[in-house]
């Protein structure tokens, strides 16, 4: 199976890491980093069933809580699609909708 992230969501998750960085310094951001990869990866990836279905965000859509932050993702043939990493407090409406791309528009997790 694989982890893809939508253009968005490597965009936030990059912001996530740039300013944890900044505010925590390398070894926290790192840590955090490989906390949000290893959700995706080795939960998500394998048992994708455990997020929450959003359907109110779009078909397939499910959420799942990692640290301060809340995963967006979708379910595909390949395995999971990231379509947004967003903190807890952020709405998900306002950085969904409507930028969800069609099923295949998404681009490799580089790990």
């Amino acid at each position: 199976m694989t982890v893809r992230f939508t253009t968005d969501a490597k965009v936030q998750f990059r912001k996530i890491r740039a300013y944890s960085q900044q505010r925590w310094g390398k070894e926290i951001a790192d840590l955090y980093a490989q906390s949000i990869r290893t959700i995706l990866t080795e939960m998500l990836d394998h048992h994708p069933s455990p997020g929450l279905a959003r359907e109110e965000l779009g078909p397939g859509i499910k959420s799942f809580p990692c640290e301060s932050h809340m995963l967006y993702y979708r379910e595909t043939s390949y395995g999971i699609e990231v379509l947004a990493v967003l903190h807890q407090t952020q709405e998900p409406l306002r950085h969904l909708q409507p930028n969800i791309p069609p099923a295949g528009d998404e681009s490799p997790l580089t790990r």
